[in-house]
């Protein structure tokens, strides 16, 4: 009976392949994890997720900085003031009807406008933003953006 395996080895043989199967599949999303946060990190756009409900950004990448001067916390700090603070008083009532329009989106949706840089320039983005995380049968709370520089 040497070529038979008992039971608690043939248990333990399927432990380790299950095991194994765990490790590669940490492995995958860990260099999954990875692949995203260099994605992120090197876009040509800034990219964030915006809470409609409480108006204020929620995650934004490093582009911040880069597009506008702000830091990510300066501009999360704004809370509720955001869209006031950076968006073109001209500019505003769109904005604010674009998110409204959100709310109840299937698919994305753009908006020309202009932002305040820390140097108080006025510089015109595109956005593009699309429903995130909604649940069914209720509004959209969660939006994710990328808004792109245009030429003047």
């Amino acid at each position: 009976m040497a070529g038979k395996r008992t039971a608690d080895e043939q248990h333990i043989a399927e432990l380790e392949r299950t095991l194994e199967a765990i490790r590669r599949k940490d492995r995958l999303m860990t260099e999954s994890q990875s692949t995203v946060s260099r994605i992120l990190l090197n876009a040509p756009v800034m990219i964030y997720v915006y809470d409609l409900v409480d108006k204020r950004n929620v995650y934004i990448n490093r582009e911040a900085t880069d597009f506008l001067g702000y830091s990510s916390d300066q501009i999360r700090d704004l809370g509720p003031d955001l869209l006031s603070t950076l968006i073109h008083p001209e500019d505003l009532p769109r904005a604010i009807a674009h998110h409204n329009r959100l709310l109840g989106a299937t698919g994305p949706l753009k908006l020309v406008y202009r932002m305040k840089n820390a140097k108080g320039e006025w510089r015109n983005f595109l956005s593009c933003d699309t429903p995130f995380e909604t649940e069914p049968g209720e509004q959209t709370r969660f939006i994710l953006g990328c808004v792109q520089e245009m030429p003047d």
